[in-house]
């Protein structure tokens, strides 16, 4: 049994290694990552468990039909419990963290981390509980290993969404259909699973829905990664002779370029110009947050932001002048 653990830490850790990597120009900070992660293993699956034990209790009064019954609690009261509970630490990630999270990028990724590790400890409990643990191990960690991923990352991507909305109507609308669509992709996966023990196109419409679904957010980050792209250009263009070069400017824009970059110089170089990367890169997208903005006590923020990044680009630059100097 321990064997069948220790594969699906192993592929969790993978998959959420992948969910980073798509995060090309702003990493988010390790320690939200993590935060995120470990709600979705910890307080996710216990109050999860909590609440459904609750709520199935009328579930199965009103409910005489044993299909029926299995059923609600499967398609209703399952997705809406664990889709609502892993958004809470969503919300507030966004709350707690809110100039830290951008845009559906930012998201997809916190939600998906927070899926991960929702999915991971309900696999032990799964694998645990089967007379087939190495069935459950593949079919939860390969064609289903993405699900709870995918589900709480469309709950992120539409609070990334609403981050760029300027209405406060928009803030608030996004966030719910967005859970809401959670809920359903979830409920249709659930669906599919009850029904996998009558039909093989029980098992077809979960694969089906949540592959399709998976491809669907993808696309989705893949747009909000070209948009990104599109900020630091127009963004930082502006800044070229203010704190940034025309030479850091070009090998900022163009990833390889800037790889090169990091590959050239002394260690101490190569650690200045991820920092200066870095720095610039926030910039970028905080000057984009604000060009969006309407709320003037967000504007105030995000003003002393973006001066506070160009002190600490300048001073960046300075060292990395004297580096280079030292070196010759």
């Amino acid at each position: 049994m321990i064997l069948y653990f220790i594969f699906v830490v192993i592929i969790t850790l993978f998959y959420s290694w992948l969910l980073w990597k798509l995060d090309r120009y702003e990493h988010e900070p390790m320690k939200l990552l993590v935060a995120a992660f470990l709600w979705g293993a910890i307080p996710a699956i216990l109050l999860s468990g909590i609440l459904e034990v609750i709520f199935s209790v009328p579930i199965k009064g009103w409910v005489v039909s044993a299909g029926m019954r299995e059923l609600a609690l499967g398609s209703f009261l399952a997705p809406v419990v664990e889709e609502s509970v892993k958004g809470l630490a969503l919300l507030g990630l966004y709350l707690w963290a809110y100039w830290e999270f951008d845009d559906p990028v930012d998201g997809i990724v916190y939600g998906g981390l927070v899926g991960f590790g929702f999915a991971m400890v309900e696999d032990f409990a799964y694998i645990s509980g089967s007379s087939h643990p190495l069935l459950v191990t593949m079919l939860r960690t390969i064609p289903f290993g993405l699900n709870h991923a995918f589900f709480t990352g469309i709950t992120g991507a539409a609070l990334g969404f609403a981050r760029l909305k300027k209405g406060k109507s928009w803030r608030y609308l996004l966030p719910i259909a967005g859970l809401l669509l959670a809920m359903t992709f979830h409920a249709v996966h659930n669906l599919g699973a009850t029904a996998s023990s009558v039909t093989l196109l029980g098992l077809l419409l979960s694969v089906f829905s949540d592959w399709m679904g998976v491809l669907w957010l993808l696309i989705v980050a893949l747009i909000a990664l070209k948009q990104e792209r599109g900020w630091i250009k127009k963004y930082l263009s502006d800044e070229v002779g203010e704190c940034i070069s025309e030479s850091d400017f070009e090998h900022i824009i163009s990833r390889k370029k800037f790889k090169q970059w990091l590959k050239q110089g002394s260690p101490e170089e190569r650690k200045l110009r991820k920092e200066l990367y870095d720095l610039t890169v926030n910039l970028a997208f905080k000057k984009a947050e604000l060009a969006k903005n309407i709320n003037k006590k967000e504007d105030s923020a995000l003003d002393k932001q973006i001066e506070t990044l160009r002190k600490k680009i300048s001073t960046v630059q300075n060292k990395l002048a004297q580096t280079a100097e030292e070196e010759a």
